[in-house]
């Protein structure tokens, strides 16, 4: 007998929200083979649910939505996932672009519901809209060809409906703006 197993559980990103009886919950993906969304009541600091995302490695993005749908942008094979808690469905959106990154970064919330993100290793910012399911692909955010070509985060500009994208290695902030199509 060599003793109990030496294991790990890596979190990478994690997000506070309500479940479907209106508890304080903690949202995260564990990383593994596959990976597993779980949700951990603060009160009692126990895991309530746990729910393998099949073809996901791990998320960067966990992020909870003013209707309480937590979004997860799952690295891998780049799968975005939709959690609803009222009717506790977690829904594979699939694959937000033609290019299928390989990896979706934290995401903002924009108008309307509609969530923002982008990713690696194109560092395009991409909108989904859970009103009409579509997905809309703006492009790559990086001025390179190689190198620096993720998209880390995202913050949305309610006031002037623009987003800003952090790129790379070497600090940059991008400025996106909706209404001119413009960087």
């Amino acid at each position: 007998d060599l003793g109990v197993q030496i294991r790990k559980a890596t979190i990478m990103r994690g997000a506070s929200g309500k479940d479907s009886n209106g508890r304080d919950v903690i949202y995260c993906v564990v990383a593994g083979s596959p990976a597993v969304f779980t949700i951990i009541d603060v009160e009692t600091e126990k895991v309530t649910k746990s729910i393998p995302l099949e073809n996901a490695s791990g998320a960067w993005a966990v992020d909870v939505a003013s209707d309480g749908s937590v979004y997860l942008g799952a690295y891998n094979l780049g799968l975005l996932f939709r959690y609803i808690p009222e009717t506790d469905k977690l829904i594979n959106i699939g694959h937000p672009l033609v290019t299928k990154d390989s990896v979706l970064y934290p995401m903002a919330q924009g108008k309307d519901g509609k969530m923002y993100g982008s990713t690696y290793p194109t560092a395009t910012l991409y909108e989904y809209d859970p009103a009409t399911n579509k997905i809309t692909d703006y492009g790559t955010m990086s001025s390179k060809t190689s190198g620096e070509r993720w998209g880390r985060d995202v913050e949305y500009d309610a006031e002037n409906h623009k987003a800003y994208i952090s790129i790379g290695n070497q600090a940059q902030l991008i400025e996106y703006d909706f209404a001119t199509g413009t960087k």
